[in-house]
C-alpha cells in the first residue's frame, strides 16, 4: 500500500526471491486500484527498474577487493572518488633479506621468499620472472644474474641523508601499470630507476648499474690489444647541462605530480645556464627526486665518449661493464702493454714502466676479468706486487698502470657490436667514481688527473706580489689588497681569483691589465693565483703567490663621544662628535626609546658619515619626550 502526497517522483524498492528455474523467470506487476491522473493528482505508477541479484560467494583471482560504504548525502548524490595506497603485490626476494628493515643478513644462498617490498631491483626481478604479468613464460631464473641484482638491490637499499637530518633509502619504486606497453620499454623504465643497463646477449639478461665499485675494471685496453686507435667524442655546450627540473609524484599532494629542482654554479659557470627536464616514474620523495637530478648534472659533466676496434676479446665485457684504458698520446705516459712472462709475483713486462711502489698494476686474466695488485717494486720490467693475482695472468695478456699522479681513464660500456670481420666495436660512456658521493652527499672532491701533459701555447705568470695600501675614499678609511704580475708573452688577458685564511676562491672579472685591487679587506692571511689567456682562449695553468698577511680593519667601530640633545620649538636636535681614528665610518645609527632608563629602543634614523646632528621637527607639547640612545 502507498499512501501520501509528494510533489516529485516517488520510488519504492521491493526485493523478490524467486524459486529455482532452468529457462528464467517471467515477472508481472499489477496495481490493483484505478489510476486518477487528472487535473488535481498525477499517480500513474510504472515500472522503473528490474535488477537481477546473484547471491552467490565468487572470486577474485589475482585481484584486491575494497569495499567502502558511505551515506550518499555526504557528496550531494556524486559518486566519490576513492583513492588508496596500496602495499601492491608480494613479490621474491633474497631470503635473508628483511624488506621492512631493509637489511641483508649473513651471506645469501641464492634463494628466496615471498614479501611486499618496494626496492626496484627485486620489483624488477620479480617482472622478468612473472609467467602472469611478466616474461616469465618466455625467460628462466638461470636466464637472468640474480648475483648482480642482490648488488643492486643493496645499493637501493644503503641508506643516504634525505636533506632534513635523516635517513633514507637510497632508491623505492612506487609505481603500479595501468597499460601493456612493450616489455622492454617497461624493463628499460624499471632499470633506469636504479641507473641501471640492460642487455640480452648469448640468450642471457645482464643488468648493470651506475654505482660506485670496489673494485677494478672488468676490462682494460691499450694500443697493445686494439685496432688502430682510440676515438673521443665530446657533445655540444647546450647538453653540459647546469640545472635540472625533475618530476616526481608528491605523496603530500596526494600524488598528484611535483617538481625538484637542482642547480650547479660550477658547470653554469664553465657552460652556462641550460637546464634538463626529466620525468622519474615510481620516485615519490623530493630528495631522491634531487639526487636525480644532480646525477643527470654530473654525468653530463663527463662528456667524452669512447669509441675502438679491438679482436674478438671485445666480447668479454658487456653492456654495463666498466672498462680502463691507457691512451698514451693523451695520457703522456706508456702505462700499457702486454705481459712478457709471469712468475709469482714478479711480472715480466714488454717493456719498462716509470712505476714505483704504491701504484697499481692491472692485468687482464684467463677467466675473462681484469685484476690489480699493489706494485712491491721495480726493477727495469720486472714488476714485484705484493700479491699474487688469482688466477696466474698469462703471457701476452694486456695490462695498465694506475698510479697516483696519473689515473687511468675509465668508461661504462654501451654499446658492443660485431663486425662480422673478426673484430668489435666498443662504445663507452665516462665513469667517474668520484661523482656518487657529490649526488649523495654534496661532498667535494677532486679528481685525478688523466694526463701528465703539460697546457701547450701559454705560459703562467710567474712573479705575483701581494701588497697594501691605505686610502681614505669619500670620507672613508680604506684599507686594500694589491696584486701585480709582470706581462706574459702572448696572454691577452688574465683570470685571478684570491682568498682570505684557506677559505674558499672568489673569482674576478677577467681582464687584460697585470694587477688588481680588493677594497676593505680585514686582517688576514691572503693567497692570489692567476693564469694567462692567449687569442686561442687556451688558458695556462694557475700560478698561485706565497700567503702575505696583511694587516686591515679588524673588530667593532668606535662609540660615538659628547651625545646631546637640544630643545627646538616643536623638534629636537641631537649631537655628537667622532673619535680619533674613525675615518672608516660609513654612517651612524639611531634608536630612540619611550623609557627613561633606555630600554626597548626602536630604530629612529642613520646619518651619513661626516654628519654629527640629527634634527627631529614636528613635535608637541603634549607628545612625551623620546631620547635617541647610540
Amino acid at each position: 500500500t502507498v499512501d501520501g502526497i509528494a510533489n516529485t517522483g516517488y520510488e519504492r524498492s521491493y526485493r523478490i526471491d524467486l524459486p529455482r528455474a532452468n529457462s528464467g523467470w517471467q515477472i508481472r506487476v499489477r496495481r490493483l486500484t484505478e489510476n486518477k491522473n487528472n487535473n488535481k493528482t498525477a499517480d500513474v505508477s510504472r515500472i522503473e527498474s528490474i535488477t537481477e541479484i546473484v547471491d552467490a560467494k565468487l572470486r577474485y583471482p589475482n585481484t584486491a577487493l575494497l569495499f567502502v560504504q558511505f551515506d550518499s548525502t555526504l557528496f550531494d548524490g556524486r559518486t566519490p572518488t576513492v583513492t588508496v595506497k596500496a602495499k601492491g603485490l608480494v613479490i621474491r626476494v633474497p631470503s635473508n633479506y628483511d624488506p621492512v628493515e631493509r637489511t641483508y643478513s649473513g651471506s645469501w644462498d641464492g634463494t628466496f621468499k615471498w614479501a611486499w617490498s618496494n626496492n626496484p631491483a627485486w620489483i624488477f626481478y620479480d617482472l622478468v620472472l612473472n609467467k602472469r604479468y611478466g616474461l616469465g613464460k618466455r625467460i628462466s631464473s638461470d636466464q637472468v644474474d640474480k648475483w648482480t641484482l642482490y648488488q643492486i638491490g643493496q645499493y637501493c637499499d644503503a641508506p643516504v641523508s634525505d636533506g632534513a637530518g635523516g635517513k633514507e633509502a637510497r632508491y623505492l619504486c612506487d609505481l603500479y601499470i595501468s597499460q601493456r606497453p612493450d616489455a622492454w620499454t617497461v624493463l628499460m623504465d624499471l632499470a633506469n630507476i636504479f641507473r641501471g643497463m640492460i642487455s640480452w646477449s648469448n640468450n642471457l639478461l645482464s643488468v648493470d648499474a651506475d654505482m660506485p665499485r670496489e673494485m677494478d675494471p672488468d676490462f682494460v685496453f691499450n694500443k697493445s690489444n686494439i685496432v688502430g686507435s682510440f676515438t673521443f667524442s665530446s657533445t655540444s655546450e647546450r647538453t653540459n647541462y647546469s640545472a635540472a627540473i625533475v618530476t616526481y609524484s608528491n605523496p603530500q599532494n596526494n600524488y598528484q605530480d611535483d617538481q625538484a629542482s637542482v642547480y650547479s654554479q660550477e658547470v653554469a659557470d664553465r657552460f652556462g645556464f641550460n637546464t634538463i627536464e626529466l620525468s622519474r616514474i615510481g620516485c615519490t620523495r623530493e630528495s631522491e627526486a634531487q639526487r636525480h637530478g644532480a646525477y643527470a648534472i654530473e654525468t653530463n659533466r663527463d662528456d667524452n665518449g669512447v669509441e675502438f676496434k679491438t679482436g674478438m676479446e671485445g666480447r668479454i665485457p658487456r653492456v654495463g661493464k666498466v672498462i680502463g684504458i691507457n691512451n698514451a698520446p693523451m695520457a703522456g705516459r706508456q702505462n700499457g702493454g702486454r705481459v712478457a712472462a709471469v712468475s709469482g709475483k714478479r711480472i715480466t713486462l714488454d717493456r719498462a714502466v716509470a712505476a714505483k711502489a704504491g701504484d697499481t698494476l692491472i692485468i687482464n686474466l684467463p677467466d675473462g676479468k681484469s685484476q690489480g695488485r699493489k706494485v712491491h717494486s721495480v726493477q727495469d720490467r720486472i714488476v714485484t706486487v705484493e700479491q699474487e693475482y688469482n688466477p696466474a695472468p698469462q703471457a701476452e695478456a694486456g695490462w695498465i698502470l694506475d698510479q697516483s699522479d696519473l689515473a687511468i681513464q675509465q668508461f661504462r660500456v654501451k654499446r658492443v657490436v660485431n663486425n662480422n670481420d673478426g673484430t668489435v666495436t666498443i662504445n663507452g660512456l665516462p665513469y667517474n667514481p668520484n661523482k656518487f658521493p657529490r649526488v649523495d652527499d654534496g661532498a667535494v672532491i677532486e679528481d685525478r688527473p688523466v694526463t701528465v701533459v703539460p697546457p701547450r701555447g701559454q705560459e703562467a705568470p710567474d712573479d705575483i706580489t701581494i701588497s697594501s695600501l691605505y686610502r681614505v675614499s669619500q670620507g672613508i678609511g680604506i684599507t686594500t689588497l694589491v696584486a701585480t704580475w709582470s706581462p706574459v708573452k702572448n696572454a691577452i688577458a688574465y683570470e685571478m681569483q684570491w682568498r682570505q685564511n684557506n677559505g674558499d676562491w672568489i673569482n674576478l672579472p677577467r681582464t687584460g691589465n697585470t694587477r688588481f685591487e680588493v677594497d676593505g679587506i680585514y686582517t688576514g692571511r691572503y693567497v692570489v693565483r692567476v693564469r694567462a689567456i692567449n687569442a686561442q682562449d687556451i688558458a695556462s695553468v694557475w700560478e698561485i703567490s706565497k700567503e702575505t698577511e696583511l694587516t686591515g680593519k679588524s673588530g667593532a667601530p668606535l662609540p660615538p663621544l659628547a651625545l646631546a640633545t637640544r630643545s627646538l620649538v616643536h623638534g629636537v636636535q641631537v649631537s655628537w662628535e667622532f673619535p680619533t681614528g674613525s675615518g672608516d665610518t660609513l654612517r651612524t645609527e639611531l634608536q630612540y626609546s619611550k623609557n627613561q632608563d633606555g630600554s626597548a629602543p626602536m630604530p629612529l634614523s642613520d646619518v651619513a658619515y661626516p654628519g654629527k646632528s640629527y634634527q627631529q621637527m614636528g613635535r608637541s607639547r603634549e607628545m612625551p619626550a623620546e631620547w635617541p640612545e647610540f
